[in-house]
């Protein structure tokens, strides 16, 4: 089964909370190759987005019974039915074809919400777009079965700071230079620090600057080639 109904929800930027409460219609206009569409400039009641769903390409039996009578379609328990049905099919999709890893990271998921990692990380988590929780678990995963190495703290700081400059030097590499290149603030600072309790390897020390740049000082390596330092 494909997960294309998955990746549209997935694809929007939305928090698994805002996909959770996304209300499913059937599609009426627009193109018949589409299978599903993200009514992101209509969200309806209290900020949830509306998904137009077309059956036909996929879930034709599964719907048959309620498309077959329009006038019950048309109804608010026949609208409610469809959603409700969709809203399977949407749980279906996004498990489809999955491998282990995916369920291992979903079992991480369920520890950081619960408070295993404690409270900074649960709201971590429910802040983030799917996308952004799905490579964080990522690098949780590469931490654990990794040796020791910075680069999943490193990967995970990037996708949370993407202006970030990091870096270090190559007689130094137990510490990591990092200049988020954002103006500190209490939000982001507990993200940054939530990051840090997750996947910074033991024996490995951050220097952080917020907006101010690192200045290199060390000139030993520097070779002069007429006028010009290389």
């Amino acid at each position: 089964m494909e997960n294309i109904l998955w990746n549209v929800l997935s694809a929007h930027g939305l928090t698994d909370r805002e996909i959770g409460r996304c209300i499913y219609r059937l599609q009426k206009e627009g193109s018949p190759y589409a299978e599903a569409k993200l009514q992101k400039d209509g969200s309806v009641v209290d900020g949830a987005y509306e998904v137009a769903l077309n059956p036909y390409i996929r879930f034709a039996n599964v719907f048959a019974p309620l498309l077959e009578d329009s006038a019950f379609c048309e109804s608010q328990e026949g609208n409610l039915l469809f959603h409700g049905t969709a809203q399977l099919l949407s749980a279906v999709d996004r498990i489809s074809g999955a491998d282990r890893d995916t369920f291992v990271k979903r079992q991480m998921e369920d520890e950081i919400r619960g408070g295993c990692y404690g409270s900074k990380a649960a709201d971590l988590m429910s802040t983030l777009t799917t996308l952004e929780k799905s490579a964080l678990l990522d690098y949780l995963l590469q931490f654990y079965r990794g040796r020791g190495e910075p680069y999943p703290f490193i990967g995970a700081v990037l996708l949370l700071f993407p202006q970030s400059l990091v870096f270090r030097e190559k007689q130094k590499p137990d510490v990591l230079y990092i200049c988020l290149d954002t103006a500190e603030n209490e939000t982001q600072a507990a993200r940054f620090e939530t990051v840090k309790m997750l996947l910074l390897p033991m024996g490995t020390t951050v220097r952080l600057s917020w907006q101010q740049p690192f200045v290199l000082t060390d000139i030993s390596e520097l070779e002069q080639y007429g006028n010009t330092l290389v």
